[in-house]
């Protein structure tokens, strides 16, 4: 039970660092719950991603209209 509570802690601690391309991988044999950890935490950093680069999209954009009038 603990080594999988221990990827999740290393995997979280690799986005803190900035690193967003981290997922968690689970063996079947590991229990529900930390199958379903898993899923929620990788559809977060998804949604992580997907949030930051809508972001960078709109600063890209939204410099290049203001320096082209």
């Amino acid at each position: 039970m603990a080594a999988p509570l221990r990827r999740v802690s290393t995997t979280a601690e690799q986005v803190d660092a900035g690193d967003l391309s981290p997922r968690m991988s689970v063996p079947a044999s590991a229990s529900r719950e930390v199958r379903v950890l898993a899923q929620a935490f990788n559809h977060m950093l998804d949604r992580l991603r997907d949030a930051f680069d809508a972001q960078q999209e709109f600063v890209a954009d939204a410099s290049h209209e203001l320096r082209t009038p």
